[in-house]
């Protein structure tokens, strides 16, 4: 049986990759207790690189490539060297790898924001705290390309 994984599923669960087309939908992947230490790492990185001081319970703080969210007295460079250092770890090149390698069936979507959270019961200091004492979530948001862009 030739084709990826997910392929293999949908053939001996009785279906044709045809018949899936399109029927995908992945708005927002999930990652909840986040504990492996280079995620860990790269989110007290990320806040460091834009200047919070905490990463702050819910609602979090929206990381995303474009624009600025949160903060706007935040550099839009930082803002977009953050989230990609984010995008690369773990927990978010996963989701990213699946939209790349599964385009027929989730279209030309890509990763528009991550939100990150701390669950402790208060925020977590970037500077004072350790990385074991980091409880955070992750929330990846997936959208559709514009049609305009060229990707």
């Amino acid at each position: 049986m030739a084709g990826s994984a997910f392929e293999q599923m949908v053939r001996r669960r009785g279906n044709s990759m045809e018949s899936v087309r399109g029927q995908c939908n992945a708005e927002v992947h999930y990652r909840s207790g986040v504990a492996n230490d280079n995620t860990k790492n790269m989110i007290k990185q990320a806040f460091t690189v834009i200047g919070q001081s905490t990463v702050p319970e819910w609602p979090g703080y929206d990381f995303t490539p474009t624009d600025l969210t949160a903060d706007e007295n935040a550099n839009i460079d930082t803002q977009k060297q953050a989230f990609r250092g984010l995008l690369g770890n773990y927990h978010a090149a996963g989701p990213a790898y699946l939209l790349a390698q599964h385009r027929s069936l989730f279209g030309m979507q890509y990763i528009s924001k991550i939100r990150v959270w701390s669950y402790t019961g208060s925020p977590w200091s970037v500077s004072e705290g350790t990385l074991d004492q980091l409880r955070s979530n992750m929330l990846l948001f997936v959208t559709n390309v514009p049609a305009d862009d060229d990707i």
